[in-house]
């Protein structure tokens, strides 16, 4: 999660549950962990469905690179 926050650079996080990264322009991504697999969550909320869509696939990347 550490990688998470270290890429979100200038932009407001919130580490309450999970990390959720607020980009004021494109809207937000939650990065969530689950607590019983070895999966992590992503959930997005962009002014549009195709902004969503691409908030989770830009932070999907960084998600996989950290647990390389």
């Amino acid at each position: 999660m550490r990688t998470v926050v270290e890429a979100a650079g200038d932009r407001r996080v919130d580490t309450t549950d999970g990390v959720r990264i607020t980009d004021p322009d494109r809207g937000w991504v939650l990065v969530l962990p689950d607590p019983a697999d070895a999966v992590t969550h992503l959930w997005a909320e962009g002014t549009d469905a195709d902004s969503a869509q691409l908030l989770l696939d830009e932070w999907a990347v960084v998600v996989e690179q950290a647990d390389q």
